[in-house]
């Protein structure tokens, strides 16, 4: 992407200097695997989200305009797909699978400078991610500060939920002051499937809150873009 969401870290100025100089860096081979399926990548993605700044070169000044955020792994579920990096359910397996010796996946911790000491008045678009994030007070506090300084509704909200929250009073107030809300509800499976490949899910429960996000999408539905995703895993082939 030509833009970044952390103006302080130097790894995205230099991949946007690779970029611009026609350069192929291995960090984005991701990207170049995807295109070259012909297959939209996130950067072509991004590009078109912020094709108003690549226009007048808007994106050479360096501004925080997408911000992409996980407060923390805590969730409410342990999917099988999962692991500890996104689901603080899965610490009790990680500690069961270390105590049989066997490797568990696992990346180092990042820290984040706190949200309150950024630059947030040129921000465009902004990704929350989990854990849950209905699951996250985190996410409630940021949104809050957002909308009290008039910028929430300036901002293109992005999404994901494994629908096991009800749509609570205080997210469908914030889910409405966003510019925009690309909401994504994750289901893998329906039935006693869900809830064995989602340890902690219950399928009645995610089946009434799927209802729940469907009838306040067509409530705001000129505001808001819902779409659904599974992971095709073995649990499921043949089903």
């Amino acid at each position: 992407p030509l833009v970044t969401g952390v103006q302080t870290c130097a790894l995205p100025i230099y991949l946007q200097n690779k970029i611009l100089t026609k350069q192929k860096d291995i960090n984005c081979n991701h990207c170049w695997r995807d295109e070259s399926s012909n297959t939209e990548s996130y950067r072509i993605v991004s590009n078109k989200n912020f094709q108003h700044l690549i226009k007048n070169k808007t994106f050479l000044d360096k501004k925080l305009r997408y911000l992409e955020l996980m407060f923390s792994n805590v969730c409410n579920l342990a999917c099988r797909s999962c692991n500890s990096n996104f689901s603080s359910k899965w610490s009790t397996i990680d500690k069961h699978l270390e105590s049989l010796n066997l490797d568990i996946l696992q990346t180092p911790y990042v820290g984040f400078t706190n949200w309150k000491d950024l630059d947030l008045s040129h921000l465009e678009r902004l990704k929350i991610m989990g854990g849950e994030p209905f699951y996250l007070k985190g996410a409630i506090d940021l949104l809050q500060h957002l909308d009290s300084i008039g910028k929430l509704q300036e901002i293109v909200l992005t999404l994901a939920t494994n629908c096991t929250c009800e749509v609570t009073d205080i997210w469908r107030y914030l889910l409405t002051r966003a510019k925009k809300v690309e909401l994504t509800i994750s289901i893998d499976a329906y039935g006693t499937l869900n809830d064995y490949i989602r340890d902690g899910s219950s399928w009645d429960k995610v089946l009434q809150n799927f209802e729940q996000f469907l009838k306040f999408y067509k409530q705001n539905q000129e505001k808001m873009h819902l779409s659904l995703n599974t992971v095709v895993s073995v649990y499921k082939i043949g089903r």
